[in-house]
């Protein structure tokens, strides 16, 4: 095949091919959040332990994916999501102060670094704790709502709260293990939670945490000017979020906060285990706290890189849509009608490189000022003329469109 047969190979373009592998985050799905979080949760632990974490989670068992086919008038009061025994929804009062629930006879026998490292754990348990109810909030309480009493298609509300089912089953794990620790911890002061921070933040569960986050965080603005049309535009949903902020379990936040917080999660697992090596001094803890710290960064730079191809992304079906082809008269008709079904998203190529400021010299020494777009797979010479992109036509380069496989490079003398 010629060098510039760039035809798009399947009737879907690759970003919708990316998008159509993944499926839909949470409010068509069937299997219960509960399940998956008691299987993925601790290795085998205790009876007693076990026990605890299923009483933690049984309740949800069918109660938080039987909404989803349910349709209903915007603003019917006969549909609203049963939450009342949802766990994690539930006001139950939780002291902020660690010392406050700690006996003064205990409190003086520890060192001042301890206690210090004891209100990290504290504070660690207690905003995973509030997060969880926000993430049950937004998906259950706004989620399911937005499609029960407004009426909002499934697919618009996924796309509003990407992958939040999954940032709920990270927190419902990450509560079971904090439970456990505080289960087994004597006069409420918790000498070991290493291994269960290595157990969250590393190996396979750290990997998962890695494509949650990665998958939200990357769509987060994206979500936030969806959520930001529809409420602009639909007066059902304005009086809908209006009401539900009245809701204490919201705290008066609104869809979009609740969306920030998500985003800003991994921050607060950093700060926090950052500070919590700082002040743990036995060295089996020490090691494995600094290793769930580090745990949590390699999840941030991953998360960053996911943010970065997804803007990448974004940028190259940008330029996609504004290109328009006009094949010059010079060129071999079989490489005009390949040039035609020109993608550049072809065989889902990312972004690496483009530049607009480029000044083209040919061999008659007239000079030309073009665009160079490279991807994984293609090197493509522009022009941008009338806010619309078009092929360069080049002097030395016909055409101006040329696989990297097929390219040959040297170091200039």
């Amino acid at each position: 095949r010629s060098a510039v047969s760039v035809a798009n190979e399947s009737s879907q373009s690759p970003g919708q091919q990316k998008g159509n592998q993944k499926p839909l985050h949470g409010f068509r799905s069937t299997a219960s959040i509960a399940t998956r979080v008691m299987e993925a949760a601790a290795p085998p632990q205790p009876r007693s332990q076990t026990l605890a974490g299923s009483k933690l989670f049984s309740k949800s068992q069918g109660s938080l994916d039987t909404l989803a086919s349910e349709e209903a008038p915007p603003g019917s009061e006969g549909c609203e999501v049963p939450l009342d025994e949802e766990p994690g929804l539930s006001l139950v009062p939780i002291e902020e102060n660690w010392q406050n629930t700690v006996d003064k006879k205990i409190l003086k026998k520890l060192h001042k670094k301890e206690i210090a490292r004891q209100e990290l754990i504290h504070e660690l348990i207690f905003t995973e704790r509030r997060y969880l109810q926000a993430v049950k909030v937004l998906r259950l309480m706004f989620g399911k709502g937005m499609i029960a009493n407004v009426g909002l298609p499934v697919e618009a509300v996924d796309e509003i709260m990407p992958n939040v089912t999954s940032i709920e089953e990270q927190s419902e794990i990450f509560c079971v293990r904090l439970r456990s620790c505080l289960e087994s911890a004597q006069d409420r002061v918790i000498h070991h939670i290493g291994v269960a921070l290595v157990e969250q933040f590393c190996g396979e569960n750290g990997k998962a945490m890695e494509d949650a986050y990665g998958y939200f965080c990357s769509r987060h603005m994206e979500a936030s000017e969806k959520y930001k049309d529809y409420f602009r535009t639909n007066k059902h949903l304005r009086q809908f979020v209006e009401k539900k902020k009245l809701d204490p379990r919201c705290r008066r936040l609104d869809v979009l906060e609740h969306l920030l917080l998500i985003s800003q999660r991994l921050s607060k697992y950093n700060t926090l285990l950052n500070s919590l090596v700082k002040q743990t001094k036995d060295k089996g803890e020490l090691k494995a706290t600094q290793e769930a710290y580090d745990g949590v960064k390699t999840i941030s730079h991953s998360v960053d890189h996911a943010i970065e191809d997804r803007k990448l992304e974004l940028r190259l079906n940008a330029m996609q849509n504004r290109l328009e082809i006009r094949i010059h008269s010079r060129l071999d008709k079989r490489v005009a009608k390949r040039l035609k079904r020109l993608d550049l998203r072809y065989r889902e190529s990312r972004l690496i490189y483009e530049n607009s400021d480029v000044i083209w010299r040919g061999s008659g020494g007239k000079e030309q000022e073009i665009m160079i777009v490279l991807t994984s797979r293609l090197l493509v010479f522009l022009v941008e003329k009338d806010e619309k992109y078009q092929l360069a036509v080049l002097q030395d380069i016909q055409p101006p469109v040329i696989r990297l496989r097929r390219l040959m490079s040297r170091s200039v003398a």
